[in-house]
């Protein structure tokens, strides 16, 4: 019994731990964890969805891909944020500022942006062409949005609508199978930073 009091009470402090040290991380884990269990209600015999891709970019990196869902209309590239406060962005814009409770005021790079440069380096790696990938970036946390910083950003009650809207053909169909194969290829499992 003592012992197990030991164990509960030693994750316990080690989870505090990484809250204290990592929050932004923390953060951004938890948000992805919830934009993954939402993903999970898509039809997976029309959408077929991976999470923590990791891309080649550049000559000597790589970038992550939160969350990529392949359907017969396109390929959607997910980028998470799980904010809080309140968001002032404008499609276009290079930086968001986020206020927060007690006026304090930051400046962060546009998610919008970022997500739109992963799109194009898994366009890029695909080895299909014409395929369309459409970049979304989710808003899993509790801010609000001051203004309207375009149609790529989506709340998370209306992520699953946005991407299942897509099924309008607007696209031609294509042969999306080795658009999944690829992607399943560069799946890794995250590891926390040392």
């Amino acid at each position: 019994m003592s012992f197990l009091l030991v164990v509960v009470i030693a994750g316990g402090l080690s989870v505090l731990v990484v809250r204290r040290v990592a929050p932004s991380w923390w953060k951004g884990k938890v948000g992805e964890r919830r934009v993954r269990r939402l993903l999970a209600r898509l039809d997976p015999s029309r959408y077929t969805v991976f999470h923590g891709l990791y891309l080649p970019v550049g000559s000597s990196g790589t970038t992550e891909l939160d969350h990529v869902v392949v359907s017969p209309h396109g390929v959607f590239v997910i980028e998470t944020k799980n904010y809080s406060g309140m968001i002032f962005a404008s499609p276009g814009d290079r930086s968001w500022t986020v206020t927060y409770p007690g006026g304090a005021r930051r400046q962060i790079p546009s998610p919008v942006r970022q997500n739109r440069g992963h799109a194009k380096a898994l366009a890029r790696f695909l080895p299909v062409d014409q395929v369309a990938v459409t970049p979304l970036v989710v808003l899993v946390g509790s801010a609000g949005l001051l203004s309207d910083p375009g149609p790529e950003v989506v709340g998370k009650d209306q992520l699953l609508a946005s991407i299942e809207a897509r099924a309008d053909a607007r696209w031609p169909p294509p042969p999306l199978r080795p658009a999944a194969t690829s992607c399943a290829g560069n799946r890794r499992r995250w590891r926390a930073p040392t």
